[in-house]
């Protein structure tokens, strides 16, 4: 894997300190960690070059990096930035919440199917044509299909 994109990948963990610095939009769609890297790399990836070489990212230290000389980070990427991270937390969320949100529609088509591992909602993957609209958009934003 190329240095640059296991350096964003690593980045993608130090997100919240960047929040301070870049404002996120509001209405973000959810993104998984491989998507939000290759968006970094293509948006982010020269900033880094120019102005955070050779920084290790434990500990916080790219975001530091990319905080103390947000004067020379391009608008792309921090735009890109705020865009990615809302997508991960957004995913994150609806993660935790998809079960909630479904559990109607789980209960009424796959009430014989028993918690945990997974398998209810496997069992609401494949009853897809059941589900309500909520539950149907709950499932796609938590990245599950």
């Amino acid at each position: 894997m190329p240095r640059r994109l296991t350096q964003i990948r690593y980045l993608a963990f130090s997100f919240p300190l960047l929040l301070i610095l870049f404002s996120v939009p509001a209405a973000a769609q959810t993104m998984g960690f491989a998507e939000a890297a290759d968006k970094l790399v293509a948006a982010c990836g020269d900033d880094i070059d120019a102005n955070c070489k050779g920084v290790n990212l434990g500990n916080g230290r790219m975001s530091a990096c990319l905080n103390k000389n947000r004067d020379r980070i391009s608008a792309n990427c921090q735009q890109t930035y705020a865009a990615v991270f809302a997508g991960i937390e957004r995913r994150a969320q609806a993660r935790t919440a998809v079960l909630k949100i479904c559990d109607v529609d789980a209960r009424r088509l796959c009430g014989g199917v028993a918690k945990g591992d997974g398998q209810v909602l496997e069992c609401m993957l494949t009853a897809s044509k059941g589900i309500s609209p909520k539950c149907s958009q709950a499932i796609t934003d938590a990245g599950y299909r």
